[in-house]
C-alpha cells in the first residue's frame, strides 16, 4: 500500500515537472514572440516618423493622399494599413486614437425612397404639394447615438461621415460579429403652402 502511494506521488511529480517545462517552453516562445513584436514596433515608428517628416510642416497627417505625394504606397511601404488614418477619420478629427483603439468610419451620402410607396405610407395623394424633411440617426456599440441634419426631397442628400472610436477587446470583437448599426430614418411631410 505504502509502494503504491509512492508510485503515485512520483507519477504525480514526473506530471508536475513536465507541466512546469511545459509553461517555460511557452513563457519562452511568447517572450520571443514580444521581442519580434516590439523590433517590428520600433521599425514602423522609425517609418512613420520618417514619412512624417517628410511631409510639410502644415500637414504632417498620415493619410493615404499625403502618402501617394511622397510616393509612397501600393503596399510597398512595410506600414501596416491601421497606420495610415483614414481620410473620414482626418475629417472628423479622431486622429488621437490609442494602440487598443479602432475607428469605424461611416459615410452616409444619400437615401433614395420609392416615391409611390412613401405616399401610401404617408397618407399623401399623388398630386400632393405637400414636402417631405428627413433626417436619420445611427446608434453604434456603446457610442452616441448621432443624427443627419434635417434634408429635403425624397432623395435626400445627406454628405455626412460619422465617426465611432471604440477599445478593441473580445466584447467589442463578439459585437462586430453578431450585431450590426441601427439606423432609424424619420420622415416629417410638411405642406406646401407653409
Amino acid at each position: 500500500m505504502l509502494r503504491q502511494q509512492v508510485d503515485i506521488d512520483k507519477e504525480n511529480s514526473e506530471l508536475v515537472d513536465v507541466e512546469i517545462s511545459t509553461l517555460k517552453t511557452q513563457i519562452k516562445r511568447a517572450k520571443q514572440e514580444q521581442d519580434q513584436m516590439l523590433k517590428m514596433f520600433e521599425l514602423q515608428a522609425e517609418q512613420i516618423s520618417t514619412y512624417s517628416k517628410k511631409l510639410p510642416a502644415s500637414d504632417r497627417t498620415l493619410t493615404a493622399a499625403n502618402l501617394a505625394k511622397l510616393g509612397v504606397g501600393g503596399g510597398t511601404t512595410g506600414l501596416l494599413q491601421d497606420d495610415v488614418m483614414s481620410e473620414f477619420s482626418v475629417l472628423t478629427e479622431e486622429s488621437n486614437i490609442g494602440p487598443s483603439e479602432n475607428v469605424l468610419d461611416l459615410r452616409i451620402s444619400d437615401i433614395q425612397f420609392d416615391h409611390q410607396m412613401l405616399k401610401e405610407l404617408l397618407g399623401l395623394s399623388a398630386d400632393s404639394k405637400e414636402n417631405l424633411r428627413t433626417f436619420a440617426t445611427f446608434e453604434f456599440y456603446n457610442n452616441q447615438i448621432v443624427h443627419t441634419d434635417l434634408k429635403p426631397g425624397f432623395n435626400p442628400q445627406f454628405d455626412t461621415i460619422f465617426c465611432f472610436k471604440n477599445v478593441v477587446d473580445n466584447f467589442y470583437l463578439k459585437y462586430l460579429e453578431k450585431e450590426s448599426i441601427k439606423a432609424e430614418i424619420f420622415v416629417v411631410k410638411e405642406s406646401g403652402n407653409s
